[in-house]
């Protein structure tokens, strides 16, 4: 996640919000928690953007959804 926040090439101001929130969360809260908000976040940007999410965000969903069996 910090890695995609400071690379930034092809993902939208949204879903770095998404992520640059839920980095600042993990430190305050229930990581699993936290973690569960970003997939619910990342799957509405999913929906809402033309193109659907970028190729990094998109790999860190799947990740996420793996990781948490959501």
């Amino acid at each position: 996640m910090y890695t995609l926040r400071k690379t930034r090439l092809y993902e939208t101001d949204e879903e770095i919000r998404a992520i640059y929130l839920a980095c600042l969360d993990v430190s305050n809260k229930n990581f699993g928690d936290t973690m569960r908000n970003l997939i619910k976040k990342l799957e509405e940007l999913e929906r809402e953007q033309k193109k659907g999410l970028s190729p990094k965000v998109k790999k860190l969903l799947i990740d996420l959804k793996a990781d948490y069996e959501f």
